[in-house]
């Protein structure tokens, strides 16, 4: 399930719904791995889709130059909590991977600033995408006014597509995203009023925040992910415990009340007994 809210067509193009496989080493190029089965994730096992979209894997986003002269993003598959990232495109070299990081700690995050295959007239040469199994040209075309990764079928003679076939839309909602959602964070109840009157981040994150952007190797660091995830979960636990306590103080406060009314009303009962006694003897 997909928890971070990222546009991954957006970042990772037609072989992440069209053809994508576990063994992809590099999401453009469409390369296999024929050795990496296995995800960067301690414990987590083979490669699923799943380890990309909760972010234990992910593709670089770092823009390189082509042999037709156009870019892309780089591709490589990589461990999103490697101290160094990808294998050609180190943290702390290359900014343009910094958004995995943010995302998967549940921080803001901005989106590459380029995404230079979203440029009308962009075009990559493909090998082979899902059921086309032959070499052809990809480009990012309009279709019915939305862009969409296209195939050309014919060329003009000056060089420009005259023909092309859809081979996927580009989801207008998914140009516009840039901060995870707030309801990523699954400690909270999606309706509850108390979670929503809980702001996201615990206050223990607020210093090593603090830290991570002073201290660059602090922020590299694969074990500041067990720091974020131990805090999220203490303050889940903490919230836990406060809405029990909450629930028994109402309980409690709930059963006085009744309690209360239960006595008054005894009182009032023994009373009208009283004055019924009183009123008989006066008629006596």
């Amino acid at each position: 399930m997909a928890v971070f809210n990222l546009p991954f067509l957006r970042l990772y193009g037609p072989g992440w719904v069209i053809s994508w496989s576990a063994r992809y080493s590099n999401i453009w190029r469409m390369t296999y791995d024929m050795e990496g089965h296995h995800c960067a994730e301690s414990g987590c096992g083979t490669i699923k889709r799943s380890c990309f979209e909760q972010l234990h894997l992910a593709y670089c986003c770092v823009p390189i130059q082509m042999a037709n002269s156009q870019w892309r993003f780089c591709g490589n598959r990589f461990g999103v909590e490697s101290p160094h990232g990808c294998s050609l495109h180190h943290y702390g070299e290359y900014e343009d991977n910094r958004f995995f990081q943010m995302a998967k700690k549940n921080l803001e995050y901005k989106l590459p600033s380029t995404f230079p295959h979203e440029q009308i007239g962009w075009q990559m040469n493909i090998l082979k995408l899902g059921d086309i199994r032959f070499s052809f040209t990809m480009c990012m075309g309009l279709i019915n006014g939305q862009p969409s990764f296209v195939r050309v079928l014919k060329v003009s003679p000056d060089g420009s597509p005259a023909e092309i076939c859809e081979i996927v839309k580009v989801a207008e909602r998914g140009l516009q995203l840039t901060k995870p959602d707030a309801s990523n964070d699954s400690s909270l109840g999606d309706n509850s009023a108390e979670a929503n009157a809980i702001p996201r981040k615990p206050a223990a994150l607020f210093s090593i925040i603090e830290e991570e952007e002073t201290n660059e190797e602090a922020y590299n660091n694969a074990t500041s992910y067990m720091t974020y995830n131990q805090a999220i979960m203490e303050a889940s636990q903490q919230r836990q415990r406060d809405a029990k306590d909450s629930h028994k103080a109402r309980a409690a406060e709930k059963a006085a009340k009744a309690a209360s009314s239960k006595s008054k009303a005894k009182l009032q009962k023994s009373k009208t007994v009283k004055e019924t006694l009183a009123a008989t003897k006066k008629k006596n």
